[in-house]
């Protein structure tokens, strides 16, 4: 009895293994998402070779109904969700709003990938009371990570259709163009293509932004490299809900670009990225980033490389510009040309005016040719104060001086909110409108080194009274430049400049009358001007009393601080 009941214990046995055997094959044509442990997603590609129904079985948590881990499957050629997790299909399975759901899906030949993500900020949410509890007497990690044992996800197909299910792993389409996606934490990429004829190119980007501020953080853009023109940005106008939390956006559209050379652009904050998601992640984190795709197939008028924007020397540029900085930069142009003027700043949207800004004068009349004006900009980018202008001017032949001024925040220094598209421009670039510009045509400028200068006392501090002398062999006309403080209402003037002839006799004085506003507070004032003087000795005089200056402003300073002083320049004919 004894080796027949041996003989049928084994036997069972066997019968035991085989059937677990089996049990086993059958899990491992499936999809088991189980050791989350607190990563904010992970996902698993599978394949059907045919029209199949799979069983799904995932455990969820959405206290206050606020989920913090859920499930779902994206169709991985459309990119489209073909199922997901929600309060309507799971059921309660416990307490702290954990969630269960077990059914079938009838899903078509193709591939999936199935994602379950995790949005631990949420257990602080204000709706999870217990959590916030929980997690103030166990600590985070521990709560999360108790909670996140009974989270996962299965799917599996039915049991005579285990051939047809198998797992893959996810490359890049064959239409793809450009592709820069996974993208992480403060990172800025870009990538190069060239299309040889028009064509529909379908944009599709996930990134960061919150529509009531209509601003976005992670976002991407298209550049014309002949034009240096954008042709796409990530406007959040245009941008749909990307699934998870509210701030996920997502940009999914076509658009037609003609033949031309481009480059694409990325940029990322220094949080909530693929890299790790500070909320709930978007259906589709493995693109979070931008993909560009041919949308008839068909990539032989596509050449895909490194394409480098064309480096168009420019004649003047002043970028990457800090806070609290005043540059300035001088040219000539010994022939008149089109110039192209870019300019990068920040706009108050409370005053409707530029705060950080540019602006280009004739170095002899010290008239703007040229000015940064909120009316004339567009948006940059990142935060709405973000401001650009792009211009093209005509300039006469003549010097002139480029100028860029910026406050005490928001700039190349330190963004205080979202950054413009390309950071490193902010400032102001003027380069030659024609591609053929001769170049032996325009020379730097070096306004002490004009030799139309005659006086330059500029600069001047606080209790100064500085004076120069000069001499005219002949007579002649003179431009006067003088920027000083007055006093509106005894129309007199604090900081100013006067011209006293050989004997003593003032031929020349600024008065309160003669000036006009020179920006910034009421009380900076500026004389431009020609006046006549016989030959002869002069002496040319700046006096400032002991506050509002060069030194130290206690008001808005004007538009040209470095020139508070007195300049003077023979007229050219």
């Amino acid at each position: 009895m004894f080796p027949g009941k041996y003989v049928l214990l084994q036997s069972f046995l066997i019968i035991l293994s085989v059937a677990a055997f089996a049990n086993d094959k059958q899990l491992q044509a499936g999809i088991h998402i189980n050791d989350i442990d607190g990563d904010s997603w992970q996902m698993q590609a599978f394949e059907l070779d045919k029209d199949m129904s799979v069983f799904i079985r995932a455990t969820g948590q959405a206290p206050g109904n606020r989920w913090i881990a859920k499930a779902w499957i994206l169709d991985a050629k459309t990119r489209r969700v073909v199922w997901e997790m929600n309060a309507d299909n799971s059921k309660r399975a416990g307490s702290k709003g954990k969630r269960r759901f077990s059914g079938s899906l009838e899903l078509a030949k193709g591939q999936y990938e199935a994602y379950f993500g995790v949005d631990a900020s949420a257990l602080f949410s204000k709706h999870n009371v217990i959590g916030i509890i929980d997690n103030l007497f166990s600590g985070f990690d521990k709560s999360l990570k108790k909670l996140a044992r009974d989270w996962e996800l299965e799917i599996y197909p039915d049991k005579k259709d285990t051939s047809f299910f198998h797992e893959y792993s996810p490359g890049e389409d064959e239409n793809t163009i450009v592709q820069l996606t996974d993208m992480g934490d403060d990172e800025n990429e870009k990538a190069g293509f060239s299309l040889k004829k028009e064509m529909q190119v379908r944009i599709y980007s996930l990134g960061e932004g919150i529509r009531k501020n209509r601003e976005m953080y992670d976002y991407g853009w298209i550049l014309n490299a002949d034009t240096h023109r954008r042709v796409w940005e990530a406007n959040i106008r245009y941008s749909k809900p990307a699934g998870g939390a509210s701030k996920n956006r997502l940009f999914d559209q076509v658009i037609t670009l003609p033949a031309g050379n481009y480059i694409v652009y990325y940029t990322t904050d220094d949080s909530h990225s693929a890299e790790d998601f500070n909320q709930m992640p978007p259906y589709d984190p493995r693109y979070w980033g931008i993909t560009l795709w041919a949308v008839d197939g068909n990539l032989a008028d596509v050449v895909i490389g490194d394409y480098q924007e064309k480096q168009v020397q420019p004649i003047v540029q002043l970028t990457k510009i800090g806070d609290e900085q005043l540059v300035s930069k001088g040219f000539e142009l010994l022939r008149g040309a089109k110039v192209r003027i870019y300019a990068l700043g920040e706009a108050s949207l409370f005053s409707k005016r530029m705060v950080d800004y540019g602006w280009i004068i004739n170095a002899h009349t010290r008239e703007k040719v040229w000015e940064m004006k909120i009316q004339n900009t567009e948006h940059a980018g990142g935060g709405r104060k973000n401001r650009e202008e792009d211009e093209i001017i005509d300039l006469p032949a003549g010097a002139y001086i480029v100028y860029y001024s910026t406050d005490d925040s928001h700039s190349y220094d330190d963004w205080n909110t979202s950054p413009p598209y390309d950071p490193k421009m902010w400032g102001i670039t003027v380069w030659p409108a024609d591609k053929n510009f001769d170049y032996t045509q325009v020379r730097p400028y070096d306004e002490q080194k004009d030799p139309a200068l005659i006086v330059s006392i500029v600069g001047v501090g606080d209790d100064e009274h500085r004076r120069k002398r000069f001499t005219l062999d002949e007579p002649a006309k003179l431009c006067v430049y003088a920027i000083g403080e007055g006093l509106r209402g005894d129309d007199e003037m604090a900081d100013y400049g006067w011209i006293e002839d050989s004997n003593g006799n003032i031929v020349w004085m600024m008065t309160y009358n003669k000036t006009r506003r020179a920006g910034g507070a009421r009380k900076n004032r500026v004389f431009k001007g020609t006046i006549e003087l016989d030959a002869g000795t002069y002496t040319a005089h700046f006096q400032t009393d002991d506050s509002h200056s060069f030194e130290e402003w206690n008001a808005s300073p004007p538009d040209d601080p470095s020139h508070w002083g007195i300049t003077i320049f023979r007229e050219k004919e």
